[in-house]
């Protein structure tokens, strides 16, 4: 029964970690150990996050069906400018070996709090990702804090595959002692050192334990101490406290929601070091709960973004609609705060950018403004670009032809579907008894199994798109980006006077449209096998578990949403208008009313 369910849960989109769409997701995941003592090498991670975690353990046992658990995370993004969020995960283990069916829903900080006093043990870790250059797989890394700072030797190594064949690849990094990823070949002392590291290093034993009477406000107290002593161990095993003291020109205790908004106070502090402070310290002012002060418009940008992503003016993921199904081409996944942002965002543009009577009362900046922060965003063949509009209009037309190219793919695609499908519902009209219709089931999955899967014709571009990614199709024959390199990005770019204000924010404005973008133009809506209206196939195979699974298994009408998940096209525009913003912003003085 479990591993029939397991099936299911992967047939689509393998487990995403913290995923809160509240959907069941199938996870096979290689697990090894590790000892690392060169801490230098966590630098080449791409992500890096915060976790802590309370998990309620579920043996199996004569009265239930499965073991598990339960688990709520608090995470904290720590180079991203992304809410910190808190996710509640209810997971089924399926063997030792990895594999487990999970969902995932919001969760809060009181929920966390309970968890906190009814858990035997959680996690108090730091994760580094590393992806892999040669596929689409992530190396995940935690490091386990040392109540004193700095990190143990001992870490724990996953790896998430979409099945138990795929090859493993080269481990990112250099390790003194390593523990194989399966429990079954393990050696008994392999299996009791793993344990040891579990007691001794990894579990955080519940801090409430054998007492009684304890409030939940208590709780709650101890959970928001323990956070800040965890920050603070983190900043001081990664050497950014000193870096956020130079940046302000001063030491000793840091107002951290006021660090964001504070001026350099030290000029001989070089640019990359102000840049990883000013990071710190708006990271550490986000992950509080504090108001981040952002740049210019930063806080719409912040709200679209998180529009974009699905979720709700608190961050909140939202699951009521999925990117390339029925919902999404409609509009519905752009919630109404992102709506509203996009909205307040065109009207600021308007009100001053744009405004003829603003404009003239700037003064604008005569030297070149710092751009070291934001100038991938107009990265584009490999490089970045020093004539952000010149690689904006390359970066447009290359996202038009392409998507015009792939819509004609799927275009096509969806004709034969089409083509199949009808001649299905007229043929199960004619039938005169089950076996004759289960019969032309079968006949129509063999004939949808032959097209051409559209992916094997993804239309290729020459050099990179904005951004410096390109179009890929990993090997769950989903529609994504990669970036194979990160280009050296261009410290300072000349400031904008009026005449490039005027340019750059009507490219925001152009960027920003969410129906019928004909600037950057986005995947089609195609109908696939969408039998939300009824119909003779609907009638009969939806009646039929076994018939149902294996007609809708590629074309399902969701099921292409894997063929593309961006809603403007194949690069990030709301990272390339923030961008230019930014730009904007760092080119006029002083702004008055």
């Amino acid at each position: 029964m479990l591993s029939s369910v397991f099936r299911q849960a992967i047939r689509g989109k393998p487990s995403l970690e913290d995923d809160a769409t509240g959907q069941m997701k199938g996870e096979i995941e290689h697990v090894f150990y590790a000892r690392l003592s060169d801490f230098k090498q966590l630098g080449k991670a791409v992500a890096r996050e915060m976790q802590r975690q309370w998990e309620i353990k579920i043996p199996l046992s004569e009265k239930n069906g499965a073991q598990g658990g339960q688990r709520v995370r608090h995470s904290v993004y720590l180079n991203e400018r992304r809410q910190a969020e808190y996710t509640d995960t209810t997971k089924v283990r399926l063997n030792q070996n990895g594999d487990a069916i999970e969902c995932g829903i919001p969760s809060t900080d009181e929920r966390f709090a309970l968890f906190m006093l009814l858990a035997e043990g959680g996690m108090n870790k730091i994760r580094y990702s590393f992806p892999d250059p040669e596929s689409d797989l992530v190396w995940e890394v935690d490091m386990f804090l040392r109540p004193d700072g700095g990190f143990y030797e001992w870490c724990k190594v996953d790896l998430e595959v979409p099945n138990r064949q795929t090859p493993i690849p080269a481990f990112p990094l250099q390790f003194e002692e390593l523990i194989k990823g399966t429990h079954g070949e393990r050696t008994d002392s392999e299996k009791a050192k793993v344990t040891e590291l579990y007691e001794k290093y990894f579990l955080t034993k519940n801090y409430f334990r054998g007492q009684t009477g304890v409030t939940l406000e208590q709780v709650k107290e101890l959970a928001s101490k323990q956070f800040a002593d965890m920050f603070a161990c983190l900043l001081d095993t990664e050497a950014h406290l000193s870096v956020v003291q130079a940046h302000l020109g001063k030491e000793g205790p840091i107002n951290w929601p006021g660090a964001a908004n504070q001026p350099l106070a030290n000029d001989g502090v070089d640019v990359q070091v102000q840049a990883s402070a000013q990071q710190t310290a708006e990271q550490v002012a986000m992950a509080g709960g504090a108001a981040l002060a952002m740049e210019g418009l930063g806080d719409v940008f912040s709200r679209i973004k998180n529009a974009i992503q699905g979720k709700d003016a608190k961050g909140v993921k939202a699951s009521d609609a999925k990117p390339g199904s029925k919902l999404d081409h409609e509009g519905s996944r752009w919630l109404p705060e992102g709506q509203k942002a996009i909205q307040e965002l065109h009207e600021a543009i308007d009100k001053y950018y744009l405004n003829p009577t603003w404009i003239d009362k700037q003064t604008f900046v005569a030297e070149p403004v710092k751009a070291s922060d934001f100038s991938q965003a107009f990265a584009i063949n490999d490089r970045a670009s020093p004539d952000p509009f010149a690689a904006i209009e390359e970066g447009v037309r290359k996202n038009n032809t392409f998507i015009e190219q792939w819509n004609k793919v799927l275009g096509e695609t969806d004709a034969q579907v089409q083509k199949v499908d009808a001649a299905l519902g007229k043929a199960l009209k004619a039938a005169k008894d089950e076996e004759a219709k289960h019969a032309l089931v079968k006949k129509a999955v063999k004939d949808l199994q032959a097209i051409p899967y559209p992916t094997a014709r993804l239309p290729k571009i020459q050099g990179t798109l904005l951004g410096n990614v390109v179009p890929s199709v990993d090997q769950n024959d989903w529609v994504t980006t990669v970036s194979k390199k990160t280009p050296t990005p261009v410290d300072t770019l000349p400031a904008l006077d009026a005449a490039g204000v005027k340019r750059a924010a009507e490219i925001i404005k152009q960027l920003l449209v969410t129906d019928d973008n004909n600037f950057v133009k986005g995947t089609a809506y195609f109908n696939w096998l969408d039998h939300s209206d009824g119909g003779d196939v609907a009638e009969f195979v939806d009646g039929s578990n076994a018939d149902q699974d294996e007609y809708y298994e590629l074309y399902y009408h969701q099921t292409p949403e894997q063929m593309w998940y961006f809603d403007f096209g194949a690069f990030d525009v709301v990272q390339v208008a923030a961008a230019l913003e930014k730009w904007i912003d760092r080119s006029i003085q002083g702004k008055t009313a």
